[in-house]
């Protein structure tokens, strides 16, 4: 699908669903978002500084982004108090963050665009999204200034999801981690598995571009070879697409909140798909992970995560430099397999037997880490 369509197609989903939204973007007009308002005059009052960050939706721009507010929390130190914006299935995945104070909830950018003039002047507001950003609600734009970031040219460079978020918010990050408090305790609080045990993998194969989407007859056929070589599989998400019953591959009970996918996905060993939400949760989580990039727009090897993990030996890229439809199950499955058992002697502690393991392998992908810079 070219980007031309892409964005016709996001405008005319969220003008089909406008009637719907029209009550309650009235009432918000009326009655803007008055715990926000509120929080940021006591935040005042008493001597801070309230800095609001907006990340409405998607999961992988929210989770990409979270290392901004600790980021904050660093230049502006104790006197800051932080608050984060974002859409309601969203919020847990903020509990637990010691860089967030408070998170707010609005449904959409139109409704965070009729709070944000009512914030108090001296709010330090950082907005994460891009010039290019339509309102889900509405399909309308509603950036107020020009930065030159946009999906035309987010990922040029090597940026990754933080570098250009942080780049467009005025408030440029160094290469972070994103940060999910809560569930990485989770995953550090796990037993460790026999070595006879079956490796637990998580897999997801769609997204909502098209174009980073996997082919469903090439992800069944590869969960068929990875169950027949041993591996327990779970389906991420709750577009079931490996996992339609009757089926050998689990997956959570039907309208599962992101939080219980996270933290499911917390309980693995390994991750597998496409470039997503998860696979930045997978990278924030630590969990060694098996990604599937190919073309995407005009982009070229375009890398979006951030991060030493996301760097280090137990991240692979799977890449296909076309549709990514040329990646076989057959390519799939073999990386896997070599990225358990990297796994298998990482978690023994023989690092650098892993190392010697890979040393004739394929050169990685992954690009060094370069400062933010947009291109139009």
């Amino acid at each position: 699908m070219t980007l031309a369509r892409e964005r016709l197609a996001a405008f005319g989903n969220a003008m089909l669903g406008l009637p719907r939204q029209l009550p309650q973007l009235a009432l918000r007009s009326i009655k803007p978002n008055r715990a926000l308002i509120e929080w940021c005059k006591e935040t005042i009052a008493s001597g801070h500084l309230p800095v609001v960050l907006c990340r409405i939706e998607r999961l992988g721009d929210i989770v990409a982004t979270t290392a901004v507010a600790g980021h904050l929390r660093q230049t502006h130190g104790p006197r800051a108090r932080i608050a984060w914006v974002c859409a309601a299935e969203y919020v847990s995945l903020l509990a637990g963050n010691p860089d967030i104070d408070a998170v707010f909830v609005e449904p959409c950018l139109t409704t965070w665009m009729m709070v944000r003039r009512h914030l108090a002047p001296q709010t330090l507001i950082v907005e994460l999204f891009l010039d290019s950003d339509r309102c889900c609600w509405t399909g309308l734009r509603v950036k107020q200034h020009k930065t030159g970031w946009s999906i035309h040219n987010y990922y040029c460079g090597g940026n990754s999801l933080l570098a250009a978020y942080s780049a467009a918010a005025g408030c440029p990050v160094p290469d972070l981690p994103p940060q999910l408090p809560r569930f990485v305790r989770q995953r550090a609080a796990r037993l460790p598995a026999p070595a006879a045990a079956k490796p637990r993998v998580a897999v997801h194969f769609s997204s909502r571009d098209p174009a980073r989407s996997w082919p469903i007859e090439n992800a069944r056929t590869f969960c068929h070879a990875a169950l027949a070589a041993g591996c327990e599989l779970i389906e991420l998400g709750n577009e079931r697409l490996v996992s339609a019953q009757p089926s050998p591959v689990a997956c959570l009970p039907p309208g599962s909140e992101i939080a219980s996918h996270v933290e499911a996905l917390a309980t693995v060993d390994c991750f597998v798909g496409v470039d997503s939400g998860f696979a930045h949760c997978a990278n924030a989580l630590e969990v060694p992970a098996l990604v599937l990039l190919g073309a995407f727009r005009n982009f070229s090897g375009y890398f979006p995560y951030s991060g030493p993990h996301a760097r280090g030996p137990l991240w692979r890229c799977l890449r296909s430099e076309g549709s990514l439809a040329q990646l076989t199950p057959g390519n799939v499955s073999a990386a896997l397999l070599q990225l358990l058992a990297a796994g298998r002697l990482w978690e023994q502690g023989r690092g650098a037997d892993y190392r010697a393991a890979v040393a004739t392998d394929a050169p990685e992908h992954q690009p060094p880490f370069r400062q933010a810079v947009a291109k139009s």
